[in-house]
């Protein structure tokens, strides 16, 4: 008699009984296996497919950056600069007539001072000039409801000074007796009344202005040096990835198909290396330009206009008569020009207004060959992205065939 062997009460034997072996003469059946779905079509087909799109998102992401920075350039080249450059040149004109005025007020003694006779043909010609800017700051700042605001500030302002002005040369025409006379009393109480609407009224909202010009000139050209950046970022990012794709399609087709060169193939290939640099270099070079066109012209002429419109210069390159400010025309509060002469305002002046016209015609030569640059390259990426479309089916569309 056996003694009975111990059990955990389950009996793994019983639960998982041994299969029953085969009958003699017969074979077990083969262990069924998945099929291989990355088969060679499919792998040609995915990566045709890949290649395919990447060229299309390289191609949309070089348009993107090309339309986005034309439109900055104009931006920049039509409203931004203009708007800071017109705004300093305002400043820069009001002082001018502020001081025109006060030498017609001053009777005219010896060569350097105009005199009366003369001060209002001054006055009518940097008015001119002050005209002409705030024309150009109009069309500048259509589209820019603060900027509308300080204009309507000014405009409103340098009204009010036009009249009180006209009054002060009429009074101080009616009451002198001849050129060696000091004006009359009232025609000094105008003036007193004109230059104080000038300082607390007008040249401050001018001063505003200038600021936002200059500052939508920093911001806009932030925004493109920005833009570019992301974009060559991307494009450096998306033609890495389509030569590597392009790299694994080649060597498919050559272990797959023993073919050394697939010539539509290899032929994307080029342009593929082609299109991804003349793509970056063209961010590149735009990016060069957008920042010497800032740090060169752009940067010299503000200022320079800062220069005409500084209060060093009020006497002598913005007086524009050069001729002192006598005490008895100095405001209630103690400000009024310097002096300076004829000879060296018109001199020092006329060289800072030949200097900012240089300087604006070298801005506007930077920005217009920057946006013929990009008018020439225009189609360049769409084009490409088709061409290399068109010749990648056309070289693996053949050899799918093959399998069919």
């Amino acid at each position: 008699m056996t003694t009975p062997v111990p059990t955990t009460g389950l009996d793994v034997p019983d639960l998982f009984p041994e299969p029953e072996p085969a009958p003699a003469g017969r074979t077990a059946p083969a262990r069924r296996t998945a099929p291989d779905r990355w088969t060679t079509p499919a792998r040609l087909t995915t990566l045709t497919a890949l290649a395919v799109l990447t060229v299309i998102a390289f191609a949309a992401v070089l348009s993107a950056a090309t339309g986005d920075l034309r439109g900055g350039l104009r931006r920049l080249g039509g409203r931004a600069a203009p708007h800071a450059l017109a705004a300093a040149e305002l400043r820069a004109e009001l002082l001018r007539l502020d001081a025109v005025l006060a030498g017609g007020l001053t009777a005219g003694r010896g060569r350097d001072g105009p005199g009366r006779t003369r001060a209002p043909d001054l006055f009518t010609g940097a008015l001119a000039r002050a005209n002409a800017d705030l024309r150009v700051l109009a069309a500048a700042s259509a589209e820019d409801p603060a900027a509308r605001r300080e204009l309507v500030t000014v405009l409103d302002g340098l009204s009010r000074y036009q009249f009180l002005a006209g009054q002060a040369m009429l009074l101080a025409g009616e009451g002198g007796a001849g050129r060696e006379s000091a004006p009359p009393e009232r025609a000094l109480a105008r003036y007193r009344q004109a230059r104080e609407l000038m300082l607390r009224t007008v040249l401050p909202a001018v001063g505003r202005l200038a600021d936002g010009g200059v500052q939508s000139v920093d911001r806009t050209y932030r925004e493109q040096r920005r833009a570019l950046a992301t974009a060559r970022v991307a494009a450096i990012a998306l033609g890495g990835v389509l030569l590597v794709v392009l790299a694994a399609l080649n060597l498919t087709l050559l272990r797959r198909h023993n073919r050394w060169i697939n010539p539509a193939v290899a032929l994307v290939t080029v342009l593929a290396c082609v299109l991804v640099g003349g793509g970056v270099q063209l961010l590149l070079s735009q990016e060069h330009r957008l920042r010497a066109a800032r740090e060169g012209p752009l940067a010299a002429a503000l200022a320079f206009s800062a220069a005409r419109a500084a209060p060093g210069h009020e006497g002598t390159g913005l007086a524009g008569s050069g001729a002192p400010v006598p005490a008895r025309l100095v405001s209630r509060d103690g400000t009024a020009g310097t002096a300076g002469t004829a000879g060296t305002a018109r001199r020092d002046d006329g060289t800072l207004e030949r200097l900012i016209d240089l300087n604006r015609r070298d801005l506007d030569r930077r920005l217009g060959a920057g946006l013929r640059d990009l008018d020439r390259r225009d189609m360049m990426p769409p084009v490409g992205a088709a061409v290399m479309a068109g010749l990648l089916l056309a070289g693996v569309r053949p050899r799918l065939a093959e399998f069919r």
